[in-house]
């Protein structure tokens, strides 16, 4: 049995080895290489979809062989490659070192045959291929086959053309219009880069745009087109029609308005927010708003969005938490749809790996880095709105104002609306709010229309002409925000022919005039007027109206000539250069004549388009109230202003500027025209008289020429005296006083020369009257004069004297019963130009100040100069014009003087000051300037205080000399605003000292609470002193004094006992210190008895 199995185990060892020796001779004969037919396949380039009729080259086929070869095109025709038109005379053949004898193609096999005579290389051409509707597709081979024994190879390539486009920004329309541009991406990500990428746009009424990359990216492109050839005016709803090629070699295919690869309609409206990675940081967005965001990631990674939490103390970002995960899409780009976020708050980027955007657009930075670039963060803001109707009523021949409010400059507006609960169609709603230019969204929402271009604080116009009565509701949407609103109107259908009035009340004062509009509704073009009832109130008044074709008649009737007709004008149109509008009145016969002034009370306004008076009184369309009330004389004020100031409002007065008043305004804004007691020689005094139910009797043009002023001051028409022979109708003396009067003679009055010179002006809204003239000039006022300045009503039909006064009281009680004046008093003073130094030094720098005073009127301007005394070398001279007197009475003014050097003199002068000599001051260039004295105040002792009545107080306080200059300052210690105590105060540059103000009593003051302090020129410090009211009862006691010891005790209750002090001698309040000593012993006993 062993030799047995011995015997085995060799003859299994010599078959194995047998077998493994035909195994590998097995292997050695497959590996051995077998002599080639096809060496190469060749190459070949891109082929350009969305062409009808191209040719691809297959370069370098490469064959040991003689005979036919086959070359399979039947993956470009899977891949939607049409050789329908190909045959034999399209395939074109270049021999390299191969002989060619000749190719042909069959369609059905989908074979080229070449005719190969003699081995080598050679190229092959087919032409005539239609790629018009084939899709751009990567990996596409040709398989070059030797028919004689089946050899093949293949070469690859791409059918390249554009996958998608999308228009990045902008597709607003304000933005699309400001700049008539598009970005376009175009998407060619399936194939290899292209050769050259071109867009086409169209724009919806023709224009066209184009844009070319020569140079395009690996799988998207960004092309910017060029400006729309025939400019661009696009609405929100209008379409852009984007078309783009990606073609393999440039000038394959051109984007046109009919060759194109792919396309896209774009809707204009509110749009995207398109930004750049690097823009995000310190962006701010609305919620609803979707923000497109190239981040420069690759498709298909993600993006987190993170609110931030927590901040450190230099506010930068410590803490996020996940607001939402988005995908990145083609091209890097990022979607936010913002009103999936947590609303209101700061936001970051990350990076799906954890890195966050930095300012520089890169994903590289950690939550809290700042260097190079910090974190980018954006804001999301809550868009508000208020829409709202300027009336909550409206009749169907009126536009009303709709009010925008909002925190955002500007947006698009959605608007629907209701009628009565039916929903208003696209249709309807255009024609309520078509001068606001509203258009329908072209969205398939037929119930809604788009507003474009709203701004905050800016009203649109709703137009209810001519649509049916009833209720209307109307919600207002912000077109890409979450900002909504919603508001109701009333609108009345008008009758056809109808009057009506546009203030259903209105009020005057008695002589002013009234301004009541009549408004023409539907079919009217005439109508009547009726003010008053005869029968009711004892005067009526019938105005016939035509309004020209116009919407409304304003008409102004004079409650002061009314019923007379010598008194001036009772009726007028407001505005009878700008109307067509007319009327018809006659002070004779078409009013009731009564013989004093329109008496105040109500009187009723008729208006109607009935054939009479009678019927428009009895049955108007519209009945109104014009309410009379009692006039009043209110005050007088003297202002002063400069020749310049004057100027500017004479001119506007002989423009007949209808804004003189605005001007006038405008010049006490800027503090050119001030109040004052003191007017200075060469200026120009103004009275301010406030006085309503005057407007009848000067006129209602709103300018009062000086000599109608001079008609009424000179008519005769006061009440005493009668006509033509005394007082007249306003009287404005200005004489002066006794005080300043020199002996033995008269006082000077201005009366006259006033009335021949002066400018007068008129506002009827303010009924205001203002005098102005030249105090110098228009006057023979002088210095050291005071004036009192009287004006008086005294008209005798505006103040209508009872018929029994007229007879039964002397002239003096006349005037005292009935005219009406108001005073007020200036004096004159001579023009002061003073310098805040003198010697005036500066420093050799440049900014150097010069500054000083004046009490001309400010606004006034004045030139000063500065020249170089004769011994300076070299010399020098510096002016500065314009230099102006401030409300305060400073002026200041800078010069360099870094050219000049230390110790050079000079003279300081002004120019222009209205002065027969220059005002100067000498100056010399120091190294150092000394700054002014100013006194500070600080520890005041006591501060917060309370005392009773009568106490006395002693107080002190630091007062410090801050400044560079020795000074003397008056240093007063005030209770409730009043001095009380003061004392001279002389410090040296830097020194201070303690002032003290002793025996303060109190008594003279009530208990309440007073701000009590020390004050300086310069400074204050204060605090609050509580006086409470002195306890004048008796405890019923009969303690003399004593103490708890038993032991006599001489002192007394006043504090007279030995080596007391007084309370006068106690610093602070002694009241307070002695209730401190009580309550401490006080304690001090509860304190042994526990």
């Amino acid at each position: 049995m062993t030799n047995d199995n011995t015997t085995r185990k060799k003859a299994n060892a010599v078959f194995f080895a047998a077998v493994m020796v035909v195994s590998m001779v097995a292997v050695g004969f497959a590996a051995a290489p077998a002599a080639a037919a096809v060496n190469n396949a060749g190459s070949a380039g891109g082929l350009t979809v969305g062409v009808d009729s191209t040719s691809h080259t297959i370069s370098g086929i490469d064959v040991d062989t003689t005979g036919d070869v086959n070359i399979s095109v039947n993956e470009l025709v899977d891949a939607g490659v049409n050789v329908s038109n190909v045959d034999d005379s399209s395939i074109g053949t270049t021999a390299g070192s191969a002989s060619i004898g000749g190719a042909t193609f069959d369609a059905a096999s989908g074979n080229i045959t070449v005719d190969v005579t003699g081995s080598g290389d050679f190229d092959v051409t087919v032409n005539d291929l239609d790629t018009s509707a084939a899709s751009p597709t990567a990996g596409i081979s040709y398989t070059v086959t030797d028919v004689s024994d089946s050899d093949s190879a293949t070469t690859s390539f791409d059918l390249v053309g554009a996958d998608d486009v999308t228009v990045l920004e902008p597709i607003d329309a304000v933005e699309l219009n400001e700049d008539d541009t598009v970005d376009v991406t175009v998407d060619h990500s399936t194939t290899t880069s292209p050769g050259e990428v071109t867009v086409f746009v169209l724009g919806p009424n023709g224009e066209t745009t184009t844009g070319t990359d020569s140079s395009p990216n690996s799988e998207v492109t960004t092309v910017t087109t060029s400006s729309f050839s025939s400019g661009l005016n696009v609405e929100s709803g209008d379409e852009l029609q984007i078309h783009a090629v990606a073609s393999d070699t440039a000038g394959d295919l051109t984007a046109s308005d009919t060759d194109f690869q792919v396309a896209q309609n774009v809707t204009v409206g509110a749009g995207n927010v398109n930004v750049d990675a690097t823009s995000v940081d310190g962006d701010a967005y609305w919620v609803g708003q979707e923000v497109v965001v190239d981040t420069g990631l690759s498709a298909g990674s993600s993006v987190i969005i993170e609110e931030i939490d927590t901040r450190n103390n230099g506010g930068e970002p410590t803490s996020t938490s996940r607001a939402r995960t988005v995908d990145v899409g083609t091209g890097g780009v990022i979607a936010i749809d913002t009103d999936r976020l947590r609303g209101e708050g700061d936001y970051v980027l990350k990076q799906g790996g954890g890195s966050y955007l930095a300012a520089d657009g890169d994903f590289t930075n950690s939550l809290s880095q700042t260097s190079p670039d910090a974190t980018a963060e954006f804001e999301l803001l809550t868009q508000d709105l208020t829409a709202e109707f300027a009336e909550d009523e409206a009749t169907n021949d009126e536009k009303i104002d709709v009010d925008v409010e909002s925190l955002r400059g500007s947006f698009n507006l959605e608007v629907s609306g209701e009628l009565s609960g039916d929903t208003l169609s696209e249709s309807e709603l255009e024609n309520v709010f078509d001068d606001a230019g509203a258009t329908g969204l072209g969205d398939g929402d037929d119930d809604t229309v788009l507003i474009t271009g709203v701004e905050d604080g800016e009203a649109f116009t709703a137009n209810f002409t001519d649509v049916d009565g009833g209720d209307y509701d109307f919600d207002f949407s912000v077109e890409d925000t979450t900002a909504e609103d919603s508001d109701s109107i009333n609108v009345t259908e008008l009758g056809d022919g109808e009057l009506s009035l546009d203030q259903s009340v209105v009020t005057e004062q008695q002589g002013d005039i009234a301004n009541i509009t009549v408004q023409f509704n539907g079919d009217a073009e005439t109508g009547n007027l009726v003010i008053g009832d005869e029968e009711n109130v004892g005067y009526q008044a019938n105005i016939s109206l035509d309004s020209g074709g116009e919407d409304e008649v304003s008409v102004l009737f004079n409650t002061y000539a009314a019923g007379s007709t010598s008194n001036g004008t009772v009726v007028s149109l407001a505005n009878p250069d700008d109307t067509d509008a007319s009327f018809t009145f006659d002070n004779s016969t078409d009013q009731t004549d009564i013989s004093d002034i329109l008496s105040d009370g109500d009187y009723s306004l008729s208006v109607g388009t009935q054939s009479s008076f009678a019927d428009t009184l009895d049955s108007p369309d519209s009945l109104g109230t014009l309410v009379i009330e009692q006039r009043s004389t209110m005050n007088q004020q003297i202002w002063t202003a400069s020749d310049n100031t004057v100027s500017d409002i004479e001119d506007a007065v002989s423009n007949d500027d209808e804004d003189v008043f605005e001007t006038l305004s405008t010049e006490i804004e800027n503090d050119n025209v001030t109040q004052t007691g003191t007017v200075a020689e060469g200026d120009h005094v103004v009275h301010q008289i406030e006085a309503t139910g005057l407007e009848g009797l000067i006129g209602s043009n709103g300018l009062v020429p000086s000599d109608s002023f001079e008609n009424l001051a000179d008519n005769g028409d006061g009440i005493v005296g009668g006509l033509g022979s005394g007082d007249d109708s306003l009287d404005l003396r200005v004489r002066q006083t006794t005080d300043s009067t020199t002996a033995n003679q008269d006082p000077n009055n201005l009366a006259g020369d006033i009335l021949n010179n002066a400018t007068v002006l008129f506002n009827e809204e303010t009924d205001n009257l203002y005098v102005i003239y030249d105090i110098s000039a228009d006057t023979d006022a002088a210095a050291d004069e005071e004036y009192d300045a009287r004006f008086r009503v005294q008209d005798d039909r505006l103040l209508n004297p009872r018929d029994e006064d007229r007879t039964d009281l002397a002239d003096t009680e006349l005037r005292d019963q009935y005219y009406q004046s108001v005073s007020a008093t200036f004096d004159v003073a001579e023009r002061t130009f003073e310098f805040d130094q003198d010697p005036f030094n500066v420093t050799n720098a440049a900014g150097q100040t010069i500054t000083g005073t004046s009490n001309v009127a400010p606004g006034s301007d004045v030139t000063v100069n500065v020249r170089s005394q004769s011994g300076t070398s070299p010399s020098f001279v510096k002016t500065n014009e314009d230099v102006r007197i401030n409300a305060d009475g400073t002026w200041s003014t800078e010069f360099d003087f870094s050219g000049q050097s230390v110790g050079d003199e000079y003279d300081v002068s002004i120019r222009g000051s209205g002065l027969s000599e220059n005002p100067s001051v000498e100056g010399t260039v120091v190294e150092q300037t000394q700054e002014p004295a100013n006194f500070a105040v600080s520890e005041l002792s006591p501060q917060d205080v309370t005392a009773t009545v009568g106490d006395t107080l002693t107080v002190s306080a630091t007062v410090e000399n801050t400044g560079g200059q020795e000074a003397t300052q008056t240093v007063e210690f005030r209770v409730g605003g009043d001095a009380v105590a003061s004392q001279d105060v002389t410090l040296g540059a830097g020194n201070s000292t303690t002032v003290e103000f002793a025996d303060i009593d109190t008594s003279g003051l009530d208990a309440g609470d007073y701000e009590h302090g020390v004050f300086t020129d310069d400074d204050e410090q204060t605090a609050t002193l509580t006086l409470e009211a002195a306890d004048t009862g008796d405890d019923g006691g009969d303690d003399t004094g004593g103490d708890d010891t038993g032991g006599d005790d001489t002192g007394s209750d006043n504090g007279t006992d030995d080596g007391g002090s007084t309370d006068g001698s106690t610093p602070g309040f002694g009241a307070v210190v002695a209730l401190v000593a009580l309550i401490a012993a006080a304690l001090l006993a509860t304190r042994r008895n526990d």
